[in-house]
């Protein structure tokens, strides 16, 4: 056999093995292995035979992705069956179409025609936008967003639904605009539903984004791979060889050094390091609110300097609104107690009766905020002349400003919520309520986590409180059968 057979029985039987053999005809650098570029290749080749119809690959920035997945995947793919429609979207167009022109060249250089010209050829003056191979199969190269009339498609590839810069900017806008194009344009552009492949290959930016849907919807091959290992990490890789907490991802490109500057102030940052290096868009310990800045009770206090109510109200009443949240705090001293929570899905009707029952329940609540917007402002004028204590309360500053200015409460150990002993062994610890564990997830990942509703309750009663503390204290001394005494 001479050696370009050689190639040809190892290129086709491998994906790796392709990759390696064909580096040199789309990079100048040198090929640096590692076990992560096996592991891809093996779901990938998966996808490519239509074992598995939709793959989700997470890995750090710099890992290979656009290489792997939109350069020589498609090239390996067409080898294997040359008919097969492939769509390639991402958030820029451009990056798209250079991923498609470098795969296009792979094609049509002498060393891969010499070895499966037979089988793929493209025009020298096909475009990089859309082009057919001599077997008819096609890439159209797109972008989040963009068209795709009228082509039906075997395989789509997803590389980067968002820009990391919108989603620090406008989250909404980003998110919805990737949700809209995956989940509304997308699925009619395949030849044949049933058979339809989709892999997804980005870094995590919210709880919300691409990934986050399709790990929450299920159905979807994984391969999760942080920069460092987390032997906790909730989407662990039974294939990655690593076994030492913070072991690195790829040391031979990636080294200590410098993933300590990318994870530094002057690098990405702890926030988006824990969600393009760490694959978690909430980094574990949070973001404005640390897991372990909350305290807990077990026994509230006899006494409060003052009882209150704190509501946030959705926008409408469906399915897919917001949650509405009813708090009840309890402030004594400097310290804050989360008394009770009602939240959940309600119409107007509902948060009404809801509303009335919690002011007869906690009839000590002094003040009762509610933000007035939203069903909110018709709370308000609902009940402003039959409930006393009603203080329409309307934001100035964005939902993270407020969030960071009540946080130091936070910080300071000054916020206890309900918990209770278990007894264990000769010991004890304490165990949360399924809301309370709720509760602590949403804040810890706000501001990029899926829901905001408890943390604006939060920090609208915090607020309110820390404003009042010093008035109510002296207050409660002289009078303290009026506050909750």
């Amino acid at each position: 056999m001479n050696l370009a057979e050689v190639d040809r029985e190892l290129g086709e039987r491998s994906l790796y093995d392709f990759v390696k053999l064909a580096w040199d005809q789309v990079e100048t650098s040198k090929f640096i292995d590692n076990w992560h570029i096996a592991l891809i290749c093996e779901e990938l080749e998966k996808v490519t035979r239509g074992e598995t119809q939709n793959l989700l690959i997470n890995i750090p920035p710099g890992g290979m992705k656009s290489l792997l997945v939109q350069v020589f995947w498609p090239v390996w793919s067409w080898i294997q069956d040359p008919t097969l429609r492939l769509i390639g979207a991402s958030f820029d167009h451009e990056l798209t179409k250079r991923d498609s022109m470098r795969s296009m060249r792979l094609i049509q250089s002498p060393w891969f025609q010499e070895r499966w010209g037979h089988r793929v050829g493209v025009e020298p003056d096909a475009s990089v936008v859309y082009h057919e191979n001599s077997a008819r199969g096609w890439r159209n190269a797109t972008s989040i967003g963009g068209k795709i009339t009228g082509k039906h498609g075997d395989i789509a590839i997803i590389d980067d639904p968002s820009k990391p810069l919108d989603m620090m900017r406008s989250p909404k806008i980003a998110l919805k605009r990737a949700r809209d194009w995956r989940y509304g344009t997308l699925p009619t552009r395949f030849r044949d539903i049933a058979k339809a492949r989709v892999v997804l290959i980005m870094q995590r930016l919210h709880e919300e984004d691409l990934a986050g849907l399709a790990l929450a919807e299920g159905g979807w091959t994984t391969v999760v791979l942080p920069m460092r290992f987390e032997p906790a990490h909730p989407h662990r890789h039974p294939k990655d060889p690593r076994t030492v907490a913070g072991e690195l991802f790829w040391p031979a490109r990636f080294p200590e050094e410098a993933v300590k500057k990318l994870e530094g102030p002057h690098g990405l940052g702890a926030r988006q390091a824990a969600a393009q290096l760490q694959q978690r868009p909430t980094p574990e310990d949070g973001n404005i609110f640390k897991r372990g800045w909350f305290k807990y009770y077990v026994v509230r206090p006899a006494r409060f300097d003052i009882v209150i109510i704190s509501v946030d109200c959705a926008f409408k009443d469906a399915d897919d609104s917001s949650f509405v949240v009813l708090q009840v705090w309890g402030m004594r001293g400097g310290e804050y107690f989360l008394l009770e929570q009602i939240r959940r899905r309600m119409s107007f009707t509902e948060t009404c009766a809801e509303f009335v029952a919690l002011v007869r329940k906690w009839k000590v609540a002094r003040a009762k905020l509610v933000e007035d917007k939203a069903n909110g402002t018709a709370v308000i004028d609902t009940f402003k002349k039959k409930i006393s204590g009603i203080i329409p309360v309307t934001p100035k500053e964005s939902k993270p400003a407020r969030a960071r200015a009540v946080s130091p409460l936070v910080e300071a150990g000054n916020v206890f919520l309900l918990a209770t002993k278990i007894p264990d062994g000769e010991h004890e610890h304490l165990e949360l309520p399924q809301w309370v564990e709720e509760y602590i997830e949403e804040l810890v990942g706000f501001p990029f986590g899926a829901a905001n509703d408890q943390v604006d309750a939060t920090s609208q009663a915090l607020h309110w409180l820390s404003m009042h503390s010093f008035s109510y204290e002296a207050a409660a001394k002289k009078a303290p059968f009026l506050f909750g005494g």
